[in-house]
């Protein structure tokens, strides 16, 4: 193999593992009903996404550029009956998992990840 045609295999496999890593679609408030409802046990029906904001993420010293974040107003337990309470959710996208967003929980044996992907449903790693 020559160096230019060396050159554009290069080139072309970069080009695509770049675009395999955008999304192919955006998050809708339909998705995150459904992935906040996953979290809260609720129907997604009773959760009202109010916002999607675009942005990206960034902690730690990293950062996504694939974020969203999403306010929801659920209905909880209170003054007797049922009120809304807003929640803000930070998702992210990824191939493997789609747009999802996850939580660190202690429990017994230490801490445990929860992710609530859309294309891997509920996931806990121990």
């Amino acid at each position: 193999m020559n160096f230019p045609s060396s050159l554009f295999v290069a080139t072309a496999a970069l080009v695509v593992t770049v675009s395999a890593a955008e999304p192919d679609h955006e998050l809708t408030p339909d998705i995150a009903r459904k992935l906040v409802g996953l979290m809260t046990k609720e129907s997604s029906e009773r959760l009202t996404v109010a916002l999607i904001l675009p942005g990206n993420s960034t902690g730690n010293a990293f950062e996504s550029d694939h974020a969203k974040r999403v306010i929801v107003l659920h209905a909880v337990p209170g003054n007797g009956g049922r009120v809304r309470k807003a929640e803000t959710y930070n998702f992210i996208w990824n191939a493997d998992y789609g747009w999802f967003f996850w939580e660190t929980r202690s429990e017994n044996g230490g801490d445990v990840i929860w992710i609530w992907s859309e294309t891997k449903g509920e996931i806990t790693i121990r």
